[in-house]
């Protein structure tokens, strides 16, 4: 029986999860390990800090790896239901900041229908809606109930999701991720000006 693109993703990080608790629990010794692992010079500084960046790159701390694992989880299943233009599933990963950028989306019943109104012309979002994703994220930033994932996208590009809890769940505060960079290309979200928190 065939696991499917979805299932072996699933698989693969939960395996990948499952390595790197593995590995933080046999590492020992001293007790600035746990300290440093959490500091921005232990992953946070593999994306630049260009001056549009700098609020998202050193947004709060860097969070736990079992709650970058939880949100990978959020981000995985999101991205995935995006490409294959299933916007019921998209819908659910999303907050009410999230939800508020797609026109027409009044509460989350009427999310599916009006996100795939917005995705539509389906072939010619395709390139838009395709998975970036490249592994895992890299990097989860917090502060409070808001948060950013930073992550390496497989085009060579890195990119930030906003986030923010709901229900004690993390969820997407954007339908898109923002590119990092010199430039951010148009087909991305971009923060909003008097946003102090995604």
């Amino acid at each position: 029986m065939s696991l499917g693109r979805r299932g072996l993703r699933i698989c693969l990080l939960l395996l990948a999860g499952c390595l790197a608790l593995l590995a933080a629990a046999g590492c020992g010794g001293s007790s600035s390990s746990s300290t440093d692992a959490g500091s921005p010079a232990a992953s946070s500084t593999q994306f630049p800090e260009t001056k549009k960046d700098r609020p998202i790159v050193t947004f709060g701390k860097e969070a736990s790896a079992e709650e970058r694992e939880a949100v990978n989880e959020i981000m995985v299943e999101s991205l995935i239901a995006r490409e294959e233009a299933d916007f019921a599933t998209q819908c659910k990963t999303l907050n009410k900041t999230g939800l508020e950028e797609i026109p027409h989306a009044k509460d989350p019943a009427g999310c599916p229908a009006a996100l795939k109104k917005f995705a539509e012309p389906l072939p010619v979002t395709e390139e838009v809606r395709k998975d970036r994703l490249s592994g895992s994220i890299a990097v989860l930033r917090v502060k409070g109930e808001f948060g950013y994932a930073l992550f390496h996208g497989n085009d060579g590009k890195d990119y930030a999701w906003a986030l923010k809890k709901e229900g004690g769940r993390w969820k997407l505060s954007a339908i898109n991720p923002v590119e990092l960079g010199p430039e951010r290309s148009s087909p991305h979200s971009k923060p909003k000006a008097k946003q102090s928190a995604p």
